[in-house]
């Protein structure tokens, strides 16, 4: 009885907050009585769901999620249910609701928990009372869609599957399922269309999932007809129109790179294609269909075929983006004021539409409108699901009122981002029609400028010879420079070449190095103290931006300048205020004290009154008020003792500026000789050297822009040139320098061009792509109908690079340094040759690591991929409400590698004692995985100095990143053959890219090589099987 008493007790505990989980009963009241626990809860209407046969199946899916997500809730709130079975459900018709009875039935044996047999495992005497909930509920579920067979086949074989697990540890699995099958049963059918053909049994056009993708281009052999493809796995259905009619129907075989492209500029149909010889013709229907979702485009003379196509305004693209992003803000609509005093408000609220996910630190500002600021939010008080506190207010709030909530950090990027794009589209930037070189409809002119570089300048710079040719043109031509830097080619050594020439011989004055990123920043620094130290010097750099800087960068940066610079001047204070007064015949003892004086009780004092007014203001919290009051006391005990040992007064530091007046003043009293025109004359002279020190020294003076003008290097990410502080919006640099150039959205971008009169932009449009967020490019594509949207996402450095101009002017580097040579095969095979570039391994390349003689099979070789298609959770999951995804499986084939590596007894001391902070990368292609990974590590019993080898990150975060050796989880697997933004080429070649000895990829090989897969990695994965000296193909379970 005392367990059954126990559980009850737990059970009747939380009851009171069942009442919040839309499944259960209304609970009104429970507790205990004389003879044992009770709870009452209101009578519920409706149908027993064991009873009830006649639902649809899009009906019998939405009652299972609900289901589902009742037990979940019910977990959540560390509860158990005991008896989940039909009849212990009841179905309400008309909200089609349901809810689970029968919580705190006890049984007088056992364990005092009431079961039904046929809803428990046979195992279930083995398992606790959560998992037997679980597979009640999966059972349940199971029986409910059972009668629908093939509509919901693909639920039901996950059920299945669920079911034959010795325990189920999460309902996830199922939940996902079921959503799945719900939205697939809303969707409205797909239409089908046959078209004719002598021979149907060959005609099949195998979709691209549940599609196909859709494209528009001149026709191929008359440029007067339009062509509709419409492009599946292996095969592309062709319609041609001339004169608004259907002259042609084609179908031919297409290779991979054709899929690649269509999926990336196309436009998913949802349809069904299939081939007739009865007679019957669908065509000009599936036209009709087909033109309803991409316009047709207007004929023109074969003459002119350029002024056909539809080009993107760029201009226009540029301010419409950057305007997105700034409406793209949390809004709140405000329900009620809780108070308002002293500037202080508190609000109820509702949310408008936004996540609340700013970090503790944010300064959160309240806005009406775009420009309208209300005041600031105050995070500790504000709980931001229900309530807002808002200090500083501008205004009163009333219900109704909407307001939007911007991070002041965010805020300002968009600022200086907004100047900076309208001042080049205003045509202020210092090269003239900047944007034209970003814009199809223009086409710029390049300028010679006739520089030069004599050959043993060059040499000094140990470029090689594509490095070398580059350097001549890009140094010769412009304005704006262009060089594609495809991995380990050597960018951030050619970068820092072109600087020390430019500097030392070729006339520059300024230069100016920006980066989308922090760390390509901080590797362009410590290529350029590395590349001065080799010729006997340093350079006279600014780092802008404190993000990553390590013990090589720090003297550099802007805040260590300053603090050295005000540090010289204090040591020095008294000697300056000396001379200042010395022309006056003050006395230097006077002077002494003077400083003495104001250095320890004036500081003291002026500190006692900032905290007087902080304490008036009434701090949020009783914490930091009883802070500032410690604060307040000790500053007050330094005024009393310094006016009593330099000036020989005592004060009660009741007003302690009047006080030090007074010390002042006794201070003549010890110099007898002195008058009182010289003390005053020695505290202006004092004042007026503090004014310089602190000027120096605070960030909100311009000490940081007088560095800024008087450096000839300066370094910054692309907004964190924009620095208020700074200011050097409105300068001008002999060369604007900007490296991951192919990463840069439009507007970051145009913050550090603007003030170039020559630009060279240094990327890889085959890498990474700008990040802009998905929602605001479903708004792009309808502010810019007819364009896909990869010309709506692509870089403006691809779009310069691909332009006639580019064609003239731009570079593009192809020998590498960083992967071992099989590893720079593959991405050089399944990456960049299908764009007709061939990258090559240098035969200056160093291997960093010797691999012992004898290895284990995931190390023996320099590529290997590990197949998880037999591990039983080497399933993709996702979570309720989650965009990402992991599994499990990969998870622990990770772990295994990690302990293989660790076991390397040789390999880890050569680790350890190389130069490389984190040597082995773990790279997650989701982010869900990389939490799970970082998880599984912490709790594997892993050797400390191992583990401090390993570091574990997504693929976004990896570029310009690299190491010796690099594990790759792939993360997607499932029976639709869908990679999720895995068929992405950029991102498969920068998660290819980053290893420099070993490639470890972790996936399902049936997944990534069945021939239905339209991600790259079935190309990834046809060369490690085809390479049996460079790579092979292991089994995860035989780790």
């Amino acid at each position: 009885m005392k367990r059954r008493r126990q559980y009850s007790l737990a059970s009747l505990t939380s009851s009171g907050d069942w009442g919040s989980i839309a499944g259960l009963p209304k609970f009104t009241f429970a507790g205990l009585s004389p003879i044992g626990p009770f709870v009452a809860y209101e009578h519920e209407e409706g149908e027993l769901l064991s009873e009830v046969t006649d639902l649809t199946a899009s009906q019998a899916v939405s009652v299972a999620i609900k289901i589902v997500t009742t037990v979940v809730a019910l977990h959540d709130l560390e509860c158990e249910h005991g008896d989940l079975a039909a009849k212990n459900i009841l179905y309400r018709r008309a909200p089609g609701d349901i809810c689970i009875l029968d919580a705190f039935d006890i049984s007088p044996v056992g364990d005092g928990r009431v079961r039904t047999p046929v809803a428990c495992p046979a195992n279930w005497e083995t398992l606790n009372q959560l998992s037997l909930d679980r597979y009640a509920t999966v059972k349940v579920v199971r029986d409910l869609l059972g009668p629908f067979g093939n509509g919901v086949a693909a639920c039901l074989a996950v059920l299945d599957e669920e079911l034959s697990r010795p325990q189920i540890e999460t309902l996830e699995v199922a939940l996902f399922a079921l959503q799945a099958t719900g939205k697939a049963l809303s969707e409205p059918p797909k239409p089908s269309f046959a078209i004719a053909t002598r021979y149907p049994d060959k005609f099949a056009i195998d979709p691209d999932g549940d599609g196909y993708w859709l494209t528009s281009r001149r026709g191929r052999t008359d440029d007067q007809a339009t062509e509709y493809a419409l492009t599946g796995v292996r095969h592309q259905l062709v319609l041609t129109v001339k004169d608004d009619v259907l002259i042609d129907v084609s179908r031919s075989a297409i290779a991979f790179g054709e899929l690649t492209h269509a999926s990336s500029s196309g436009t998913k149909l949802r349809l069904t294609i299939v081939g007739a010889s009865d007679g019957s013709n669908d065509a000009e229907l599936l036209l009709s269909y087909v033109r309803k979702h991409v316009p047709v485009a207007a004929p023109v003379p074969k003459a002119t075929p350029r002024k056909a196509e539809v080009r993107l305004d760029v201009p226009r693209h540029w301010r419409k983006l950057l305007e997105l992003e700034e409406s793209d803000r949390i809004e709140v609509e405000i329900v009620q004021e809780v108070a308002f005093r002293g500037g202080l408000g508190v609000y109820t609220f509702r949310s408008q539409g936004g996540n609340f996910d700013f970090d503790p630190d944010s300064l959160i500002q309240a806005y009406s409108g775009l420009r309208s600021k209300v005041g600031d939010i105050d995070l500790e008080v504000s709980d931001l699901t229900s309530t807002l506190a808002i200090r500083g207010m501008t205004r009163r709030l009333y219900p109704g009122d909407v307001i939007g909530l911007v991070d002041r950090r965010e805020q300002t990027s968009i600022d200086r981002r907004s100047r900076a794009v309208s001042k080049i589209l205003n045509g202020g930037a210092a090269v003239p029609n900047l944007i034209g070189y970003f814009s199809a409809e223009q086409q710029p002119v390049a300028i010679d400028f006739g520089t030069t570089i004599e050959a043993p300048s060059l040499e000094r710079y140990g470029l090689n010879r594509g490095q070398s040719a580059a350097f001549e043109k890009l140094l010769r031509h412009g304005p704006v420079g262009l060089l594609q830097g495809p991995p380990g080619t050597g960018k951030t050594h050619f970068i820092a070449s072109l600087v020390h020439w430019l500097l030392t011989e070729g006339g520059a004055r300024r230069i100016l190095i920006a980066s989308q990123s922090h760390e390509a920043v901080n590797n362009a620094i410590e290529a350029l103290v590395n590349l001065y130290k080799n010729f006997g010097g340093k350079p006279n750099l600014l780092r802008i931006g404190s993000k990553g800087i390590s013990e090589k960068i720090k003297p550099y940066h802007s805040a260590e300048l300053r603090a050295r610079y005000k540090t010289r001047f204090e040591s020095a204070l008294k000697a300056r205020v000396s001379i200042l007064t010395s022309d006056k015949g003050v006395s230097k003892r006077l002077v002494a004290d003077v400083c003495k004086l104001d250095d320890e009780m004036g500081e003291a004092a002026r500190l006692c009154l900032r905290l007087r007014r902080l304490l008036e203001e009434a701090p949020p919290t009783a914490a930091e008020r009883d802070r500032q009051a410690g604060e307040m006391r000790r500053a007050e005990a330094a005024v009393k003792e310094a006016a009593e040992r330099i000036a020989g007064l005592k004060v009660a530091c009741d007003d302690p500026i009047a006080d030090v007046e007074r010390a002042f003043a006794a201070l003549l009293l010890r110099h007898k000789g002195s008058s009182e025109a010289d003390l005053v004359y020695a505290r202006n002279a004092l004042a007026l050297a503090r004014e310089w020190g602190q000027s120096m020294g605070s960030v909100h003076r311009n000490f940081d822009e007088f560095l800024a003008k008087t450096r000839s290097i300066v370094t910054a990410t692309c907004v964190g040139v924009g620095e208020t502080k700074i200011r050097i919006e409105a300068a001008q640099f002999d060369w604007v320098i900007v490296d991951e150039a192919a990463r840069c959205t439009s507007s970051e971008l145009a913050v550090p061009i603007q003030l170039a009169r020559r630009v060279l932009l240094v990327g890889d449009h085959f890498q990474l792509k700008p990040m802009i967020e998905r929602s605001l490019v479903d708004r792009l594509e309808e502010e810019f109908p007819g364009h896909a949207r990869s010309e709506l996402t692509r870089s403006d450095f691809e779009r310069a690079f691909d332009s006639a101009y580019g064609e003239k002017i731009g570079e593009r580097l192809t020998e590498q340094y960083r992967m071992n040579d099989a590893i720079c095969s593959l991405v050089s095979e399944c990456f960049y040759e299908p764009h007709q570039v061939r990258l090559t391994t240098s035969p200056d390349r160093k291997s960093k690591l010797a691999f012992p003689g004898t290895l284990p099979p995931v190390l023996s070789k320099p590529i290997c991929w590990v197949d998880t298609a037999v591990l039983s959770n080497a399933k993709e999951r996702q979570l309720p409400n989650s965009t990402t995804f992991h599994n499990e499986g990969e998870v622990e084939a990770v772990i295994r590698c990690l302990d293989v590596i660790a076991q390397q007894e040789e390999l880890v001391t050569q680790l350890l004692k190389g130069d490389e902070e984190t040597p082995i990368g773990v790279i997650c292609m989701y982010s869900g995985q990389k939490q799970r990974i970082e998880v599984a590590c912490a709790g594997h019993a892993f050797n400390p100095r191992f583990r401090k080898l390993v570091r574990v990150d997504t693929v976004d975060a990896y570029q310009g990143k690299e190491n010796s050796i690099v594990i790759v989880s792939l993360v997607r697997t499932n029976g639709r053959f869908d990679p999720g933004h895995i068929r992405e080429p950029n991102r498969c070649n920068v998660a290819m890219s980053r290893a420099r000895e070993r490639l470890i990829v972790i996936g399902s090989a049936p997944m990534w090589s069945d021939r239905r897969q339209v991600s790259p990695m079935r190309q990834v994965h046809a060369f490690s099987q085809r390479n049996a000296v460079a790579a092979h193909v292991v089994k995860a379970e035989t780790i």
